[in-house]
């Protein structure tokens, strides 16, 4: 007869069994994020070309040019709209 295994001893065994099914999901998985990281810079590469040529076209644009934000903020003034009309970032107001 065979004595009962507690349930400590039962689990490290239960665990036991798994192990190698445990390592084969975590490699899989750690594949995974890693391919995640990579597109993930790689987006962010092609973000930073982006936000680049946008600055180079915006600074040297031959209209004037003024971004703002959801809720009505001036955010940027390009240096032509100063040119044309005579206000930069701070003189121009805020709101709708």
């Amino acid at each position: 007869m065979q004595a009962e295994r507690s349930p400590e001893a039962r689990d490290i065994n239960d665990a036991d069994e798994d192990f190698p099914e445990q390592i084969i999901k975590l490699a899989k998985e750690n594949v995974a994020l890693k391919a995640e990281i990579s597109r993930l810079k790689k987006t962010e590469i092609m973000l930073s070309k982006d936000a680049g040529r946008f600055q180079i076209f915006s600074e040297y644009a031959p209209f004037g040019l003024i971004l703002i934000d959801k809720e009505a903020k001036f955010k940027y003034i390009n240096p032509k709209f100063t040119e044309l009309f005579g206000y930069d970032l701070s003189d121009v107001p805020n709101g709708r």
